[in-house]
């Protein structure tokens, strides 16, 4: 089940629908707490969250969610969603104006 509700993520991103892509994020990663199965995905499912609302326009959100990605990715030593999780966090302080802190 956490599969296909990140496969529609992924879809709902691609279709430009980010607000659904938000809610479909917010649910596997409910899926997953409460479960405890699939937890592999849980750092892709945390990317995704992060670039929902990086397309949103809400940073700060971006921000929360990419650096507990970020964490996750480094402790399970996933370096592809660490280095997405980067990505989106470069982004969204670039957007936001403070490029400057990209270095922290």
């Amino acid at each position: 089940m956490q599969v296909l509700i990140t496969g529609c993520g992924k879809a709902q991103i691609t279709g430009l629908d980010f607000k659904a892509a938000l809610q479909s994020y917010a649910l596997a990663l409910q899926v997953i707490t409460q479960t405890q199965v699939a937890v592999e995905f849980e750092t892709e499912i945390r990317v995704g969250l992060a670039e929902s609302h990086l397309r949103l326009g809400d940073f700060e959100k971006t921000l929360q969610a990419a650096e507990q990605a970020l964490e996750l990715s480094r402790q399970r030593n996933n370096r592809l969603t660490e280095c997405k999780a980067l990505l989106v966090c470069g982004e969204a302080l670039k957007r936001s104006g403070n490029a400057a802190s990209a270095g922290r």
